[in-house]
């Protein structure tokens, strides 16, 4: 398996100096302008810049009230190679004050963001009733507007967790389209974990119920020690495998799809090694159990109503590392023209509930529990309203809030399209709750906030 992703690494590079060399062997021109037009015309080349920053104004358990910045520069290169086959390729300068190192070209399963990588790189073929893609890609299976039970493709970098971002896969992805359904099947050979905080980020989420029932059990609050991950091994029989079959013409007004996974839990679960003569250090690994996930989502529009909803049964193979449980969210958007019309195009409100049961719970004295930022949205209502001024401003508000811990977050920011190339997006960001809920454990990460997205 090191040889094939070695070469896989070698394939990519020469894929990255073909780009670079083979434009200008055959960009035969007298100026610069027809050189660049040549350019252009072989690999429709883009380039979008993004900027992050945010100003914490408290001090957190682990870092003073401080400023943080980070971003990311993505060039795009298009290419027809031979008919019906395109090739896509999205190298990816990442820059971030704390967080960013190395280069991971295909498999991104460091933990740290990697400062030069490919967030996408696919070889496409484009049939008449089929579609086949080979490399590294972001799937989007959502229907709804924030939680996804089903969009599962994907690890997530969630390292500043009000910012998360898929994490591209190596993969084999064949759809093929019938009259009234489409089928997707996804093959990943290699496994990639989610991207956490680390241990001491102002978003490292320390399991708060863990750590109360250690406390109740023990008498003393525990010191964690991170010993590393147990990664699946990326053999041949292991292999994940996802399938998606969605119809939108097979009742009328109705987007359905069925989802199901074979693979792994890219969030992870924590091992904890505990000896009563070393209290109260806990020693901690992480692993990643393999599970069975069955899904469902559905989306039909009705007037001015869209309604949604998707849910999904994550069976682990494994109920000493992890629980069985169903996860879903359903919702209502809704768009209106004709209020405070003065002032704004049109409204839009969005409305939803994400809620969680635990089928079977983990076995009887298992010393595994919750990794991270884990599932925090277990009986949650999510809504927000979005003011469109015109076509280039809108205010936007988002709440969410759970009535069990009763913890919740509120999202307060404006978008402006400056011009063809610059957009920038700036607000407020408050999170409140007690300690031990999953939102209010980040109570001191209130925040003010600054995106710039440059595009040519």
């Amino acid at each position: 398996m090191s040889k094939c992703y070695k070469l896989i690494k070698i394939t990519s590079f020469l894929i990255l100096l073909s780009f670079t060399f083979i434009p200008m062997a055959f960009a035969v021109q007298d100026s610069e302008s027809g050189i660049w037009s040549s350019f252009q015309e072989s690999l429709s080349p883009r380039l979008d810049i993004n900027l992050r920053g945010a100003y914490y104004y408290k001090d957190s358990h682990f870092k003073p009230n401080d400023f943080h910045l980070s971003g990311n520069a993505t060039a795009q290169f298009t290419r027809d190679l031979f008919k019906g086959i395109v090739l896509n390729v999205y190298p990816r300068v990442n820059f971030d004050t704390l967080y960013t190192k190395g280069t991971r070209l295909l498999v991104e399963d460091g933990e740290d963001r990697p400062a030069f990588t490919l967030y996408e790189a696919i070889f496409s073929w484009y049939g008449d009733s089929i579609e086949i893609e080979v490399g590294k890609k972001v799937y989007s299976w959502k229907v709804a507007d924030g939680f996804s039970p089903v969009d599962i493709i994907n690890p997530v970098d969630i390292i500043e967790l009000m910012d998360p971002e898929k994490i591209g896969v190596p993969s084999i992805s064949i759809l093929k389209i019938f009259e009234h359904a489409n089928i997707q099947m996804v093959f990943l050979p290699f496994f990639v974990p989610d991207r956490q905080p680390d241990d001491q980020s102002r978003w490292t989420s320390d399991d708060p119920e863990g750590r109360a029932a250690f406390i109740s059990r023990f008498g003393v609050a525990p010191v964690n020690v991170d010993v590393g991950r147990a990664l699946p091994k990326d053999d041949f029989d292991k292999m994940a495998f996802a399938s998606r079959i969605s119809t939108s013409t097979l009742f009328t007004g109705w987007d359905l799809a069925f989802v199901y996974k074979y693979g792994y839990s890219t969030r992870g679960v924590i091992r904890n090694d505990i000896n009563p003569f070393t209290l109260p250090l806990v020693l901690q690994t992480t692993e990643y159990p393999a599970y069975n996930l069955y899904g469902f989502s559905f989306s039909t529009v009705s007037g001015d109503f869209e309604y949604h909803g998707e849910a999904a049964f994550h069976d682990t193979r494994d109920n000493v590392k992890d629980e069985d449980y169903i996860s879903y969210i359903v919702g209502i958007n809704y768009t209106n023209y004709d209020l405070f019309t003065n002032y704004f195009d049109e409204i839009r409100f969005v409305a939803e509930y994400a809620g969680e049961d635990i089928i079977k719970k983990r076995s009887a004295g298992s010393s595994f529990s919750d990794l991270g930022v884990s599932r925090g949205l277990t009986e949650n209502s999510i809504g927000s309203i979005e003011f469109k001024i015109n076509e280039d401003h809108s205010i936007k508000t988002s709440f969410i809030y759970n009535f069990a811990n009763e913890d919740s977050m509120l999202d307060m920011y404006v978008e402006s399209q400056l011009n063809d190339y610059l957009e920038i997006v700036y607000g407020y960001q408050r999170l409140s709750g007690d300690e031990a809920s999953f939102l209010g454990q980040w109570d001191r990460n209130d925040r003010v906030f600054l995106r710039m997205s440059l595009k040519f």
